[in-house]
């Protein structure tokens, strides 16, 4: 995952963030509350969907299923 402040968009590097919140689902939990912490606006999914509004929506829609 990496985060550009002057934009606000988070990047994340969805297959193997996937996988790994299978394995360790409190470390991915913890790296998740990071996340939301950024207060993204846009949203990069490796391989997948590209956000450019209400990113901290989508990432909390997204990723219901790890809380």
């Amino acid at each position: 995952m990496f985060f550009h402040r002057a934009s606000r968009t988070a990047i994340f590097m969805a297959p193997i963030d996937h996988r790994a919140s299978f394995l360790r689902r409190k470390p991915a939990r913890e790296a998740f509350a990071t996340v939301l912490g950024w207060e993204p606006e846009r949203v990069i999914m490796a391989h997948g969907t590209w956000v450019d509004r209400d990113g901290r929506a989508f990432l909390e829609h997204a990723f219901r299923w790890l809380r």
